[in-house]
């Protein structure tokens, strides 16, 4: 078990990294909240706050690209299989 594991990754100009083209060499930067070890392989888990009235179907939308690059960092990075990715939601008051 990690947690707030800093990642970056290089992505060299005309190569593709989760589901995005790439022109230039750029670097791709993130802190991935926790990640796992289970039997299938890595699970990765991202926390974010949000309102109770917030519709968590549109939130998962709007982040999953971003546990998507975690999930092809985290693979590129280790050689290893990451199995699942989740989004905890945390509901302020």
């Amino acid at each position: 078990v990690y947690t707030e594991v800093p990642i970056t990754v290089r992505v060299p100009a005309g190569s593709s990294f989760a589901g995005n083209q790439y022109d230039k060499d750029c670097y791709i930067n993130g802190s991935i909240d926790l990640v796992l070890r289970e039997g299938d392989g890595w699970t990765i888990v991202d926390y974010k706050t949000c309102a109770r009235t917030e519709v968590k179907s549109e939130l998962v939308m709007r982040y999953q690209p971003q546990l998507d690059t975690y999930k092809e960092a985290w693979e590129l990075a280790t050689g290893e299989k990451v199995a699942k990715t989740e989004i905890f939601f945390i509901e302020k008051s």
